[in-house]
């Protein structure tokens, strides 16, 4: 997918930029293949150069595998998150073919509501679905509006070396959906699986869970909106950390509820789509996050806090969405071709290689993955490792090479990200060992799962 700006005659030609890009918010519906991201090596030069296995899908293709935001784009998002009718955090999605005696009370699946509001001048609609893979194996997650057909829920393919569905996941994907199936005011919305029992599961549980649902309607010219630009403000396309972003407002200021800065860049893979490289942000009840930032009072400039963003091999992309007082968004023209410059530091991202199906521990158990590290340590200064757990709560305790850097993580049957800084002297060159260890089966029966892709340790070098 390539970012696309309108010309004066109404029709679309392709925004140049130096980089592909991925889709903003993006439902990774890519083709075959698996992309997997090793370590990266920390050159003499103070550049990194990422190790990648080789790629079927190449950073280029990827731009016209998917679909996503058009530079002058205008939208509205309609939210759905809730209420929730079996949990209290979420909506459990059951089987119906369920087999398991204790799936049985939460069938049938709830039928809810979601009210669109404005369907004029409407010309297409997607819905991205914030969700937690749940019990690993379900296959056949589907949505339906108004009695509908049922739609898919892609996977992403890039996840893991078997079916992705077989690994503990919480990610974003989007689906468009058919105009002519939405109703201006209430629509009925339902969930379901239809996967069927695999063999040798005598108590089969297909479960998978949604947080949200923004359901994005996209309109004409016509809808009114505020229009603006991305700032330039830099020489030679070349930013330093804590670089403020900035928009110029088409009109009065006053009219602009909220501006959003949203970049492309390499970093740990927080939506889960198995991709490091790509539009980075998540969603939390439908409010988006871990992004560069927003901003909801004049003059909407934001200052990123880059500082453990990892080196970039390739030029980043940014793009802002500006938002009016009646939740009308445009989509600004990319700035392109960011070089991310550091003259004292360098920053490092070093990702597991070998994270297995249902990676997840329960009652006193624990298990073992790699992550390796090819650099010297001696001079490193400061590390943090990132990690996406649900029901992280469940955890006794979390380590690396027999080291505790948390005796807990994570929320009770919930998602949540924990950043943890990392003594030193637990970390090794060459093989290192994350491990995690969960309390008993009384209080916490449940165990603990760790989201792909798993750990990853940043670690920050003077240059």
């Amino acid at each position: 997918m390539f970012i696309l700006q309108k010309n004066r005659m109404g029709a679309y030609r392709l925004f140049v930029i130096s980089i592909a890009i991925i889709c903003l918010f993006t439902a990774c519906n890519f083709g075959k293949g698996k992309v997997n991201e090793s370590s990266n090596t920390l050159k003499s030069s103070g550049t990194v150069e990422t190790n990648k296995s080789e790629l079927p899908i190449t950073r280029e293709e990827k731009l016209e595998l998917l679909e996503g935001l058009v530079a002058g784009d205008i939208f509205r998002d309609y939210l759905w998150k809730g209420p929730f009718r079996n949990e209290s955090k979420y909506q459990r999605v059951t089987g119906p073919t369920a087999t398991d005696p204790g799936a049985k009370r939460f069938l049938p699946n709830p039928i809810n509501n979601i009210v669109i509001e404005d369907l004029e001048h409407a010309v297409k609609a997607e819905m991205i679905i914030e969700t937690w893979g749940g019990h690993a194996g379900t296959t056949g997650k589907s949505v339906r509006l108004n009695d509908n057909e049922w739609l898919p829920v892609p996977e992403s393919p890039v996840i893991g070396t078997t079916d992705p569905e077989n690994y503990y996941q919480f990610r974003y994907p989007r689906i468009s959906l058919p105009l002519e199936q939405l109703n201006e005011g209430d629509n009925k919305l339902e969930f379901t699986t239809t996967g069927q029992l695999p063999e040798g599961e005598p108590d089969w549980w297909p479960q998978w869970g949604v947080y949200s649902v923004v359901f994005r309607i996209y309109y004409d010219e016509e809808k009114s909106h505020v229009a603006g630009e991305l700032s330039h403000n830099s020489k030679d396309n070349v930013i330093t950390d804590g670089h403020t972003f900035a928009v110029k407002i088409d009109t009065d200021a006053q009219e602009v509820e909220r501006v959003d800065y949203v970049g492309y860049y390499y970093d740990y893979d927080y939506n889960g789509d198995g991709i490091y490289e790509g539009w980075q942000c998540t969603y939390n009840y439908g409010e988006i996050k871990n992004h560069i930032g927003f901003s909801n009072s004049a003059p909407f400039d934001v200052t990123w806090d880059s500082d453990w963003v990892p080196d970039q091999k390739d030029p980043m992309t940014v793009t802002a969405i500006i938002t009016n007082a009646q939740g009308i968004s445009y989509v600004t023209a990319p700035w392109s071709g960011i070089q991310l410059e550091r003259d004292k530091k360098t920053v490092v991202m070093y990702n597991c290689s070998d994270i297995p199906e249902k990676y997840g521990v329960n009652a006193e158990k624990s298990n073992m993955v790699r992550l390796d590290i090819p650099d010297e340590l001696d001079k490193a200064e400061e590390a943090r490792m990132t990690v996406i757990t649900w029901n992280g709560a469940g955890t006794a305790a979390f380590e690396l090479n027999r080291h505790p850097i948390a005796s807990t993580l994570g929320k009770d049957h919930d998602y949540a990200i924990d950043e943890l800084l990392v003594p030193l002297e637990y970390i090794q060159k060459g093989t290192n060992y994350i491990i995690t260890r969960a309390v008993p089966y009384n209080p916490n029966p449940h165990g603990v799962e760790i989201m792909w892709p798993g750990a990853a340790l940043k670690v920050r070098y003077p240059k």
